[in-house]
């Protein structure tokens, strides 16, 4: 929650008064972490879900590792860890990503030009492709697999990865609020 609302502040122009967090004692019927919601008013509201979390953060994503191209190195057995620190920034920044694609006007012609954004987005195109396969043959809802797997959804753990690449690398606040803010 204290990453969630630093990130959220930290943006440029977003009113300091307008960011409401909020814990929640039930799970997430989406088996999420944390949550973001608009608010009535131009700020942003946020929920951590309590249940089970100390699991659902024990499990760690890997770091895409990728060459100078942003050509994938090696495979996903392959890829390092996230740490804690380093999950915990990811999770704060995809939901802050939520909250500021009500913000950014996004220009869905355009053809991202850095090759490392467009191998970031390949790769989360081919991990939603298979997850929709694998809930399909879990008998997940529809709902459910629409939710994970929205427009919304890719775009936020696109984010998500390239500041989980970066802040693994080494970054600044300045850095991370600028990945925030990417049109994609």
């Amino acid at each position: 929650m204290a990453c969630i609302a630093f990130l959220t502040r930290a943006v440029p122009g977003v009113p300091k008064h307008d960011v409401v967090c909020h814990f929640s004692r039930r799970e997430s019927p989406f088996g999420d972490i944390a949550g973001y919601f608009p608010l009535k008013t131009k700020g942003a509201g946020y929920v951590v879900y309590v249940p089970g979390i100390s699991k659902r953060l024990g499990e760690r994503n890997r770091i895409p590792q990728m060459d100078g191209q942003g050509k994938p190195i090696g495979n996903y057995k392959d890829w390092p860890k996230a740490s804690m620190e380093e999950r915990l920034i990811t999770i704060a920044s995809h939901e802050v990503r939520h909250f500021l694609q009500d913000l950014i006007f996004r220009d869905k012609a355009r053809r991202p030009r850095s090759s490392h954004l467009r191998s970031v987005m390949e790769y989360i195109a081919l991990r939603f492709g298979e997850e929709r396969r694998i809930w399909v043959r879990e008998g997940k809802s529809p709902e459910f697999i629409e939710r994970r797997t929205s427009q919304r959804e890719f775009d936020a753990q696109v984010i998500e990865t390239m500041v989980l690449i970066s802040v693994h690398s080494g970054t600044t606040v300045r850095e991370l609020i600028r990945l925030l803010r990417k049109r994609i």
